[in-house]
């Protein structure tokens, strides 16, 4: 199960990934940016997940950020944040560890977006 957390914001792009990079290093993740608006954020280490067999785990996930719209200083962008980071020794500890990793980004970047002004919609898509 892929799970996407999007966010529409009142912002700017360039400001909406640097309130998002500035939540992900809080949280220990460590945002790469791939283009000027793609990236992957990072937390723990892969090749200690295989040799510790899945007891130290690691999280990988897609950001995108997009320009919505914007007239007169109201401009919008959207940000989603989309599952990667899977179990990969195949137990299902290691999937709902994943699981509540992907919940508690999704509620922590939706409370630093409130607390900026800028969060206008948020939703968290499975499929």
């Amino acid at each position: 199960m892929r799970t996407t957390s999007i966010f529409t914001v009142r912002a700017e792009p360039t400001s909406a990934r640097l309130l998002t990079a500035s939540f992900l290093s809080t949280e220990g993740y460590s945002p790469e940016w791939d283009h000027e608006w793609d990236g992957t954020a990072r937390k723990g280490s892969r090749a200690l997940h295989f040799m510790a067999g899945g007891i130290a785990q690691s999280y990988s996930f897609d950001l995108n950020i997009r320009y919505l719209s914007g007239t007169n200083g109201d401009t919008r962008s959207l940000i989603e944040v989309r599952q990667e980071a899977r179990a990969y020794t195949g137990d299902s500890v290691g999937t709902s560890k994943t699981q509540a990793e992907v919940e508690h980004l999704d509620a922590g970047l939706r409370v630093a977006l409130e607390f900026a002004g800028v969060l206008e919609h948020s939703e968290m898509v499975r499929c």
